[in-house]
């Protein structure tokens, strides 16, 4: 966070599966606009951020149980995929005043 800079408050929806988390998250992306206006952030980076979160707190070790797709197979892949995540997510919170975000 740069010197002076806005402190940031992060909401994180997180629940087992069959909780309700895909109605959580269509519900969410569907008003996206009307959470804006109020100050928050749903990142439209990302739509499903199930996917998101693991990748970017997880190291590689545990990246099969997310699945096998291309990005796993090597360590360099896995960490390309995460910056790229990483840095798409950033651009959208620094080019966004909102002062919240909500993560599902």
């Amino acid at each position: 966070m740069q010197k002076n800079a806005p402190h940031r408050i992060a909401y994180v929806h997180i629940g087992p599966h069959k909780c309700g988390t895909t109605a959580i998250q269509s519900h969410l992306k569907s008003i996206r606009d009307a959470l804006l206006a109020q100050g928050y952030l749903y990142p439209t980076s990302h739509d499903d951020h199930a996917r998101l979160l693991p990748v970017l707190f997880w190291d590689s070790a545990y990246a099969p149980r997310l699945g096998r797709v291309e990005w796993i197979e090597t360590p360099a892949g896995f960490k390309n995929y995460r910056q790229g995540l990483m840095d798409r997510l950033v651009h959208e919170i620094e080019s966004c005043a909102a002062p919240n975000l909500v993560l599902c």
